[in-house]
C-alpha cells in the first residue's frame, strides 16, 4: 500500500540520517585525536625548547662542545652535531631528542 511505502522511504531517510550522524561523530572523534596528538607534539617541543634554552649558558643561540657535555648528558658531541660545525642548532637538538625517544 502507499502508507507501507510512505513508511518504507521514512525509515530509509531515518537510516540513511543516523549512519550519516555516525560518519559525523566518528569525523569528529579522529579530529579530536590529531588536535591532543598536536598538542602533546606542541608540548613535547616546548619542553625540549626549554631545555635547550637552559642548556645554553652563554645564550648565544647554540650550544657549544662543553655546554653539551656538561649538561645534557651527552658523551659524544656529535650525536647532536650532525652537520659538524661545532654547536648544536635547536633544530639538531629536537631532532636528536626526538630520535633517542624513538620517533
Amino acid at each position: 500500500s502507499v502508507e507501507e511505502d510512505a513508511g518504507a522511504a521514512v525509515a530509509k531517510v531515518a537510516e540513511a540520517r543516523k549512519e550519516e550522524g555516525n560518519e559525523d561523530k566518528e569525523e569528529v572523534k579522529e579530529q579530536d585525536e590529531k588536535d591532543k596528538s598536536n598538542s602533546e607534539a606542541r608540548d613535547m617541543v616546548d619542553m625540549m625548547t626549554a631545555a635547550y634554552k637552559r642548556l645554553d649558558e652563554d645564550h648565544n643561540g647554540y650550544l657549544e662542545r662543553g655546554e653539551v657535555l656538561n649538561g645534557a648528558g651527552v658523551t659524544d658531541f656529535y650525536t647532536l652535531d650532525t652537520d659538524h660545525d661545532e654547536r648544536v642548532s635547536l633544530k639538531e637538538y629536537i631532532q636528536a631528542s626526538l630520535t633517542d625517544m624513538g620517533y
